[in-house]
């Protein structure tokens, strides 16, 4: 997911790769979407133009109190997805939601 290189001054620094994988969901409001995690992946990187819920292998609801632990998460931002099949996404307005899937 990350590569390092050495700039002239010595340094080493380090970036993000472009991922092989990546799915795009237009989400409607108040309407979950299932995404399918590919084969091998490991890592998921999110990014959205509003506020999303994620959930692993489940429908996620848009939370109001949740204290039993099985809340989604808000805006999600890089997670192992080693052993999921979906990811769940929900959002309170009308958004774009962009998963990129590394290996």
């Amino acid at each position: 997911s990350l590569a390092f290189a050495p700039e002239a001054n010595g340094a080493t620094t380090f970036g993000r790769l472009f991922s092989d994988h990546v799915v795009a969901r237009d989400l409607a409001p108040s309407t979950a979407e299932s995404i399918t995690v590919p084969a091998g992946a490991v890592h998921a990187v999110f990014s959205a133009t509003e506020d999303f819920w994620a959930k692993a292998n489940a429908t996620p609801a848009i939370p109001g109190d949740v204290n039993d632990g099985t809340a989604a998460v808000l805006n999600p931002t890089v997670m192992n997805v080693v052993g999921l099949a979906t990811i769940g996404d929900i959002a309170e307005a009308a958004c774009k939601v962009t998963v990129a899937f590394y290996v």
